[in-house]
């Protein structure tokens, strides 16, 4: 395939996914809240191949090769997450229109215009250089998994030692290929600092730091080469964060030099609960080069208990989406100016993405994309419970989800402007296929499809033959984890 411009509890998700999100709270009419500049600024934190080959090093590999013979559907007689499995047409919500006093027309910061020579973006871009990075929640480390080779070639703790917490799950990729990483938490109130927090980690040696100047770089080469915390020469900054759930994490793109043909102004949105105040979360923007907090903003008006943030993604303008922990709410903080908006959403958000047109889309069982254009949403039932989303090259929606014994469904082609199916992947074609939890769009087109559990499918689009990287750890990871979902929303 060529190069084209080419994520909890079981049990509560399927709950969730298995009608919570019914049809008459799809087509309710919905408000939007609206909030200004944040609580501070500048605050500083202290950082401390179409045939893939198969390895035989220390790392996790590749492993067996199946086929499978395309299915297109447009409709199917089993349906989760809506009371009305019969409904075949999109339904279309209106939002008010209601904005902040400091709103105003987002500039894109992200813009690739330029004069003279052309640039073209290193991370993600070249077919020699492409990495899925997903979090092994138990351990406390990340693996860097070569999407060509399909080969583990990378392993990194994100924590430093005898801090409570940590427990990554949701990883992000800029443009040049480094990786962002929430630590989840996951401990209850009050906990100390540290238990959350984001880690960067460089994906090119080049871009690594020889801290103890020995005139070599220090790093891991794959699965059991992990070097104790502070070590590894690639993991750049750590920003320790003080509260009880850190999950979302987003790149923004920054501003393409002309000249030097390096990004510049690269940042990274996370968000967290606001401990003690369950009626708002704090987003913050971190310095991609040090992990300095650059801003942070507390926004009001938002279900803030529980997981209180689930997911995030950037758009065009890098703005920040983001979606509550199981409350049916879309957040938007935008990039310019720090003002938020906090968006009723018609069904209960689990993955989320944005796509190419800066749509941001939610599901948990039923499909909703938010327009903010028009400030209204469309949804539209899933055929199974559909949980992670991705975007392709040629702009169609992949959803996986929770697989049922009684249900074949394990992956669904989605049509971006009607949402309605329009192919699928079954357990007959991919027979080894579980719940898709995470899934993303690599540098060669391919699907991946990453399950909470040891193995990562790498599925061809065109006629779901497939291989799977098999972990020696569990994995637990959606999100943007190969950098393209951010490609896919930077103008060209």
């Amino acid at each position: 395939m060529s190069s084209r411009k080419t994520t909890v509890a079981l049990l509560a998700l399927i709950a969730v996914g298995c009608g919570d999100n019914t049809a008459d709270s799809a087509t309710a009419t919905l408000g939007t809240s609206t909030g200004t500049s944040p609580t501070s600024t500048g605050t500083t934190a202290a950082p401390t191949t179409d045939a893939p080959t198969t390895s035989t090093s220390d790392s996790g590999t590749a492993s067996q090769t199946g086929t499978g013979t395309p299915t297109t559907s447009t409709s199917t007689s089993t349906t989760t997450g809506t009371t009305d499995p019969g409904v075949e047409t999109a339904t279309t919500t209106t939002t008010a229109a209601t904005t902040s006093a400091s709103t105003s027309t987002s500039t894109s910061t992200s813009s690739d215009t330029t004069t003279g020579q052309s640039c073209q973006d290193s991370g993600g871009g070249d077919i020699d250089f492409s990495f899925l990075w997903v979090a092994n929640s138990g351990e406390n480390t990340v693996s860097k998994v070569d999407t060509i080779n399909i080969q583990e070639v990378g392993r990194y703790r994100v924590q430093p030692p005898n801090v409570p917490g940590g427990s990554p799950s949701r990883t992000s990729v800029n443009l040049a290929g480094d990786m962002a990483v929430a630590n989840r938490c996951n401990l209850q109130e009050p906990v100390p600092m540290g238990c959350a927090g984001v880690t960067k980690i460089a994906a090119r040696v080049e871009d690594c730091v020889d801290k103890n100047g020995d005139g070599v770089i220090t790093t891991s080469t794959g699965t059991n080469d992990v070097k104790p915390w502070d070590q590894d020469e690639c993991v750049l900054w750590h920003t320790p964060l003080q509260a009880r759930s850190n999950r979302p994490v987003a790149w923004t793109a920054g501003t393409l030099d002309p000249v030097t043909c390096e990004r510049v102004g690269v940042d990274v949105w996370t968000a967290t609960s606001n401990d003690g105040n369950n009626g708002s979360v704090k987003v913050y923007l971190l310095n991609g080069d040090t992990g300095a907090i650059e801003q942070e903003v507390v926004v009001q008006g938002w279900q803030g208990d529980g997981y209180a943030v689930y997911g995030g993604a950037v758009d065009s303008h890098d703005d920040f989406w983001f979606v509550g922990g199981y409350s049916n709410q879309l957040g938007h903080v935008r990039r310019d100016d720090f003002s938020y908006e906090v968006i009723p959403s018609p069904g209960t958000p689990y993955g989320t993405m944005v796509d190419s047109k800066d749509r941001p889309w939610l599901l948990n069982g039923q499909l909703n994309r938010y327009d903010p254009l028009t400030q209204s949403w469309q949804t539209k039932p899933c055929p199974f419970p559909c949980t992670s989303i991705t975007q392709d090259g040629d702009g169609n929606v992949w959803v996986g989800g929770v697989a049922f014994q009684d249900n074949p469904i394990r992956l669904i082609k989605v049509d971006p402007e009607t949402m309605e199916t329009i192919g699928m992947i079954t357990s007959t074609d991919i027979p080894e296929i579980g719940n898709s939890w995470g899934l993303a769009t690599d540098v060669e087109g391919y699907l991946w499809a990453v399950e909470m559990g040891t193995r990562a499918f790498k599925i061809d689009r065109t006629d779901y033959s497939y291989q799977f990287f098999q972990n020696i750890s569990s994995m637990y990871t959606y999100s943007d984890m190969t950098g393209f979902g951010l490609k896919n929303v930077v103008p060209m």
